[in-house]
């Protein structure tokens, strides 16, 4: 009879003990894997401790680039304080009214461009809202559209923050740019204003009584249902404004 061959088994429990073994040495002699490490791969400690600088260094990087991110720019011309609103109000956000403004102002600019003056029913005062549907009613009427194609917002800071009768008042100043125009429904031809580029202000007055009801439930119903980009808070526009040197305001021309 021959003897059977078995095949080459691994021998774990050998292993076992080498790595055992050589963990005794290492622990030994603790500087021996660096010194391996620079026989295998020359200046291996250097190398290592500049790729390891180096990460740190981008972690800070990083770290600082984000706070850049996170920094607001200036809600407020200069100059100018709303220290008196949020002496008053704890709650009141310098911020938070001029996106408020940012956002009703292109509100407005749906309302002319849609005919549908509804839209700007809870964001203005009733008289403001009335000018609102004179504005769409004449359009209609003469069957035309009044168009700002490619508005844009390039800024908007507050230049006044007043208390009146206990009710804050802020005026946010918008930088527009864009198309100014009215086109004709059945010729499709511009019979006012033009298709090139222009700048102008707007003065948008809000007003907003902090000691009026709680306006949570309208503030997600609005912004739930996408009319609203950001939540209002009770803030309301009362007044819009040509700047000096600027046209009467497209939205309600």
């Amino acid at each position: 009879m021959t003897e059977e061959v078995q095949p080459p088994t691994n021998d774990h429990a050998g292993e076992g003990v080498v790595d055992r073994e050589l963990d005794q040495v290492v622990e030994k002699h603790p500087g021996m894997t660096d010194e391996i490490d620079n026989l295998l791969i020359p200046g291996f400690d250097e190398k290592l401790n500049a790729v390891l600088k180096d990460m740190d260094q981008e972690v800070v990087d990083n770290r600082a680039m984000f706070a850049e991110f996170e920094k607001l720019p200036d809600a407020e011309a200069p100059g100018v304080s709303v220290e008196p609103l949020s002496d008053a109000d704890k709650t009141f956000s310098d911020h938070e009214v001029v996106s408020v403004a940012r956002d009703c102002c292109l509100i407005l600019q749906r309302a002319r461009v849609y005919e549908q003056p509804d839209l700007g029913q809870a964001e203005l005062s009733p008289d403001l809202e009335a000018q609102l549907r004179e504005a769409v009613g004449r359009d209609s009427a003469a069957h035309h559209h009044h168009l700002t194609p490619g508005l844009e917002i390039d800024d908007a800071r507050i230049v006044k923050a007043l208390l009146v009768d206990g009710k804050e008042v802020v005026t946010v100043r918008l930088w527009l740019r864009g198309e100014q125009m009215v086109r004709d429904d059945a010729t499709e031809k511009v019979v006012e204003g033009s298709e090139a580029d222009t700048t102008w202000q707007e003065d948008w007055t809000l007003t907003r009584d902090p000691r009026g009801p709680d306006t949570t439930r309208d503030d997600d119903a609005l912004t739930g249902s996408g009319q609203w980009f950001v939540a209002h808070r009770g803030w309301v526009v009362t007044r819009i404004d040509p700047v000096s040197g600027s046209d009467t305001p497209p939205l309600l021309r």
